[in-house]
């Protein structure tokens, strides 16, 4: 009995040390990059992150004691849908501040470079690779929503080209060759994007790898494999919302684009020289 005595306040130990050392460490990292953060509601939604991270790192202790983990799995395995539930709000909830603290922090680099000398010869995109989709639920007609990624673009006010249009479809592809277009406008590159700022990004079709497939019209959604497909417009009378279409022709048009797509990249892939 000693000896369970002993191994249980030794592990007990190692998992406190473990704790000491991630709240120490994170709040060394809040600490130096929330410098002049004022504890109003994004200050306090740092406090309540510090204090989620504690709670993950229980959680990593739990992967790292195996036997407690199956123990407390098998403890819920009754209540399924309430557990992950709860697991679902706290991941959204941690993205969530994650985001927020992201977000303040971009926020803080811009208008350094705007308030400073650089803000006459600096151009700044900023973009991300998904959004909220594995956190939120989004339903069919809201698909641009559980898709779509921000983009956001600083333009001195010297080269800012008059009236753009935002409204136009884009994606990854066509922020490098809008980027060249504003500061190498005499240029020549090789893109299969299209500059956000022209003429002919009012008729861009996009494409993802899901199959996904848009344009000012609407999306056809694409099985590769099935060769099925389903179409929607957008609903004028509802913004970013779709509504049930049915036109092969249209269809087939911007399928062939996605498609076409696919065998270029390829092949750029096998013969541009390295």
């Amino acid at each position: 009995m000693k000896n369970f005595k002993s191994l249980f306040s030794k592990w007990l130990s190692l998992n406190l040390i473990f704790l000491i050392f991630m709240s120490a460490l994170r709040f060394i990292f809040f600490k130096y990059y929330g410098k002049g953060i004022n504890f109003d509601s994004f200050g306090l939604d740092i406090v309540r992150a510090f204090f989620l991270g504690v709670r993950y790192d229980l959680a990593v202790l739990g992967y790292l004691n195996m036997p407690v983990t199956l123990a407390f799995v098998a403890l819920l395995f009754y209540n399924k849908e309430g557990f992950y539930n709860k697991i679902s709000r706290y991941v959204t909830f941690y993205y969530t501040i994650a985001a927020q603290y992201s977000n303040e922090m971009l926020g803080r680099f811009i208008t350094k470079i705007k308030n400073s000398k650089y803000a006459r010869n600096t151009i700044i995109a900023v973009t991300g690779d998904h959004n909220f989709m594995d956190c939120l639920s989004y339903p069919n007609e809201r698909l641009l929503d559980a898709l779509s990624v921000p983009f956001y673009l600083y333009i001195p006010k010297d080269i800012k080209p008059l009236n753009i249009d935002v409204s136009v479809f884009g994606s990854h592809l066509d922020i490098m060759p809008t980027l060249y277009d504003i500061s190498l406008s005499n240029s020549e590159y090789m893109a299969m994007g299209q500059s956000l700022i022209s003429d002919k990004a009012k008729n861009n079709i996009i494409s993802m790898d899901n199959g996904v497939i848009m344009s000012s019209k609407g999306v056809v959604e694409y099985n590769f494999f099935s060769e099925d497909f389903s179409c929607s417009v957008w609903n004028k009378n509802k913004y970013r919302e779709l509504l049930p279409y049915s036109d092969t022709l249209w269809a087939s048009g911007m399928i062939k684009h996605y498609l076409s797509g696919i065998a270029i990249s390829e092949y750029l892939i096998k013969n541009t020289e390295k």
